[in-house]
């Protein structure tokens, strides 16, 4: 069952990209050169808010799972925006290369 659910996820993120880019859609493209970093730091920012949010307040389920998608991708976005902005210094530039930012 699990194996059919994550095939269907799958298909359903294919699905989406495809609408996306038949309909020229436009409103992720500010996210593009973030992809990579989004992808490596966004479970640190989900599971950080949902700790957080889910302790401290209480709502419906939903209203978490939103939070959780936007904290995980603008959370990574953030942290991308950083380290682009540090990443003339030593430091930075090592964490820069290790988190997909070129470096030039």
């Amino acid at each position: 069952m699990d194996l059919f659910l994550s095939m269907d996820d799958g298909d359903m993120s294919v699905a989406l990209a495809r609408l996306y880019a038949k309909y020229e859609l436009r409103f992720l493209n500010h996210l593009s050169p973030a992809s990579y970093t989004i992808y490596l730091y966004h479970g640190i920012f989900q599971a950080l808010s949902l700790q957080i949010l889910m302790r401290f307040t209480h709502f419906d389920i939903g209203f978490y799972i939103v939070l959780a998608f936007l904290s995980g991708v603008y959370g990574s976005f953030l942290v991308y925006k950083l380290l682009y902005r540090c990443r003339n210094s030593r430091l930075g530039r090592i964490i820069a290369l290790i988190s997909g930012i070129s470096v030039s």
